[in-house]
């Protein structure tokens, strides 16, 4: 498999979840005003057919404008699949009625092969997108790839990183 079939691979896992829950695209993706109201310790998990697809853990959600949207903090989101995958975070943002997700400090995204980095991350449900404006990092045993702002989209199965710089590693 190439570097490219695996990132977009192993994104498209990820965004599969995202995707199912997705509803209208806004132009904005505005950071929630918090209403007071919050939970701890919480777990979201989303089943098809009677499987587990993905599960949502955070240590805190502050809930916003009409409990559609909720601030986390120290997020796990786990995703079954053939190659499963963990993205972890210490901030978060999440969209109940539109599948919209962003990691806003810390994204780490894991899988068995892999590792990716970056300070934040977006998920857009809606189209399929994933980005960041922030330094990328990817490490895997046999190679390392680091560049500036990161481009996916899972629908057309296509990936950009800018600024770009491949490590091989031999063993």
């Amino acid at each position: 498999m190439s570097l490219r079939t695996g990132i977009i691979f192993a994104i498209g896992l990820l965004l599969s979840a995202v995707l199912l829950l997705s509803l209208e695209r806004e132009a904005v993706f505005p950071v929630p005003q918090r209403t007071g109201s919050s939970l701890e310790n919480i777990r979201m998990t989303h089943s098809e057919e009677g499987q587990k697809v993905w599960e949502l853990e955070a240590l805190r959600a502050d809930l916003g404008q009409e409990m559609k949207e909720a601030i986390l903090e120290e997020v796990t989101l786990r995703i079954e699949a053939d190659q499963p995958v963990e993205v972890t975070g210490r901030k978060g943002y999440y969209r109940f009625d539109q599948g919209r997700m962003s990691i806003t400090e810390g994204a780490v995204v894991r899988t068995t092969d892999w590792t990716l980095i970056t300070e934040k991350l977006d998920w857009e449900g809606s189209d399929g997108r994933v980005t960041t404006d922030q330094e990328v990092t990817m490490e895997a045993r046999s190679f390392t790839v680091r560049g500036t702002g990161m481009e996916v989209d899972t629908r057309k199965e296509t990936a950009r990183v800018s600024n770009v710089t491949c490590t091989f590693h031999s063993y």
